[in-house]
């Protein structure tokens, strides 16, 4: 591994309480998730109805988009969402004034919306302005705003529908950044287009390309993201490569000079993601790297200064995926707890406020999933603020009650004595906000409670 590198050390405890998140795409101001049993949430800015939820309202906590339980797979877009379904089918909300929604019109939709009638999608991106999908045949298709020749046509005309780029039929994944694009094919080789200013297509010149160039001759690579205006690439040997804009240190070499080729960074690597201006790997020890621009605290370690070196921000004790936004960072760990940091003004964190973070938060999956029961009469608890004894009271017998704190560590537990009710003296905990999960004859159920 590269050796300079700081390290600032953050502990993330995952407590397994519930399976809550399976999935997460981070936009440029909002979010989406998908839930174990396949339902489809978003939160953060609603403008133009992104969140697909049927009206144009911020949400800073997660809300159910529809009552559909087969979506299999989620991208946000700069002010828009695509999703794809288990019936192979592709969807798209949000604004679609470049024709991003790729149903043929340029009008915005506050819903999910089919594109197009086929059922043989299996792979989507959500750029700025502008859409990616893969075909189950390997084709490669994209739509929307292409004024930097980010859709690969060999032209700077906008697509209202899918267009197939080319004619090759062995496309595996994609990765669509602000006006560029990353592309692997199933050989292992990698492939760019779009804008390139700053040198983020990799091909050595800074030269704007319309159709897909491949990124020099390695037929090794295995995971990409595209950034803002950089891009971040892992091969089969887990070693990262950056490359294109350095002005905030989003590269990770130490500079904040730009690359026009890839450049390594560190090793070990089982994933990586590129944000708008800062970048994020986590290696296969399960330890979180971060680095570039942190002026949110985005980068999740506690300060907001910069970085141009990689610094450990968390330490996870499972595996864990990642995705960073436009100044914000989302990391998930195996058990479903998922958390975010950095801008938060239009609620993109969903941990209930606009308040921005620069450490990990835990986004709460309570009355979530449909595995557990949603908020009912049946579950209060008294008095909310607490200083000395919680009461908690349910409708059936009670079985379990476990407490957590704020970062998702269990901070008491106890054994229901086989009542409705049980009462918990939490003098001794700092003050706070707190989560609450009962078991009882009603599945499980959670509330928060503060602490004074």
């Amino acid at each position: 591994m590269k050796q300079k590198i700081t390290l600032l050390f953050f502990i993330i405890s995952s407590v397994v309480y519930c399976q809550c998140w399976e999935q997460v795409s981070a936009g440029t101001n909002h979010t989406l998730g998908l839930m174990t049993d396949s339902s489809l949430w978003a939160w953060g800015n609603n403008s133009d109805g992104r969140l697909g939820i049927g009206n144009n309202l911020n949400q800073s906590t997660p809300v159910r988009v529809g009552t559909d339980n087969n979506w299999i797979s989620i991208s946000a877009g700069s002010n828009f969402s695509l999703g794809l379904k288990s019936d192979g089918t592709l969807w798209a909300w949000g604004y679609n004034a470049d024709g991003q929604l790729g149903d043929g019109t340029v009008d915005s939709k506050d819903t999910p919306i089919q594109i197009g009638t086929d059922t043989d999608w299996q792979a989507i991106s959500a750029g700025n302005n502008f859409g990616y999908a893969i075909k189950t045949n390997g084709t490669l298709w994209s739509w929307g705003r292409n004024n930097k020749g980010q859709l690969g046509h060999g032209n700077l005309t906008n697509r209202l529908m899918p267009v197939q780029v080319g004619t090759d039929t062995n496309w595996q994944s994609i990765s669509a950044g602000t006006s560029h694009v990353l592309a692997l094919k199933t050989n292992g080789t990698l492939w760019s287009c779009g804008y390139n200013m700053f040198g983020q297509l990799g091909l050595n010149m800074t030269n704007d390309r319309a159709t897909f160039q491949q990124i020099g001759a390695d037929t090794d690579w295995n995971l990409i993201s595209a950034g803002g205006n950089h891009s971040v690439g892992v091969k089969t040997n887990g070693f990262v490569y950056a490359w294109g804009n350095n002005f905030y240190g989003q590269l990770g070499d130490g500079t904040t000079t730009d690359r026009l080729i890839p450049t390594f960074i560190l090793d070990d690597a089982i994933t990586v993601s590129g944000g708008f201006s800062h970048s994020g790997a986590i290696l296969s020890t399960m330890v979180y790297y971060s680095w570039g621009q942190n002026n949110y605290g985005q980068l999740g370690n506690g300060t907001i200064a910069n970085s141009s070196d990689p610094l450990v921000s968390s330490t996870i004790n499972d595996r864990v995926k990642i995705k960073n936004g436009n100044r914000f960072s989302l990391v998930k760990s195996t058990d479903g707890f998922l958390y975010g940091t950095g801008r938060n003004e239009y609620g993109q964190l969903g941990d209930g406020t606009i308040i921005d973070r620069n450490t990990w938060t835990p986004i709460n999956c309570e009355n979530l999933s449909t595995s557990e029961v949603a908020h009912s009469k049946t579950f209060k608890l008294y008095p909310n603020p607490v200083q000395g004894e919680l009461n908690i009271v349910v409708g059936t017998v009670l079985k379990s009650v476990v407490i957590y704190n704020n970062l998702g560590q269990e901070v008491l537990s106890r054994t229901a004595n086989n009542t409705n009710k049980e009462v918990i003296n939490v003098s001794q905990l700092s003050s706070g906000v707190y989560y609450v999960k009962v078991m009882s004859d009603d599945g499980l159920q959670t509330q928060h409670f503060i602490k004074q």
